[in-house]
């Protein structure tokens, strides 16, 4: 992150998410670090790394391409497209994507990191792939 207090106040007022480790110095790096947990209880680390000089995000090298959240129901992913709407955040439409569910697809934190949210197809072939998975692992 190239503003650690910026995103923080993104990650919190638009998407929920609540502090559960202060802004402080990290140990492992040149930088400061915060811990963010999400009502889904996903946990996000968010650092901002001293050697930073504020380079947008490129999603085009190695690293994270895009974060994607899920969305209970179609109602809820409604939902998450009118909280982004009064926070003035821009977003694509809702829109289905065959095999996996509906989206909205490529809005953006501050420093351009693309985020989604997605209520899966639990007819489709995402259920036959997600019930796949459960039997491999028993």
């Amino acid at each position: 992150m190239t503003d650690l207090d910026r995103s923080l106040e993104f990650y919190c007022d638009v998407l929920g998410a609540a502090v559960v480790l202060s802004p402080n110095p990290a140990d492992n790096f040149d930088g400061r670090r915060a811990v963010l947990m999400l009502s889904n209880g996903m946990g996000l680390d968010v650092n901002e790394f001293a050697s930073n000089a504020g380079d947008a995000f490129d999603p085009g090298r190695t690293g994270l391409d895009h974060l994607g959240f899920a969305a209970d129901s179609y109602e809820g992913l409604a939902a998450w497209a009118a909280r982004l709407e009064e926070h003035g955040v821009a977003h694509s439409p809702i829109r289905t994507v065959a095999g996996i569910g509906v989206q909205i697809f490529d809005f953006r934190d501050p420093d351009g990191i693309q985020l989604e949210f997605v209520h899966m197809d639990t007819g489709g072939s995402w259920a036959k792939r997600k019930h796949d998975l459960a039997g491999a692992g028993s």
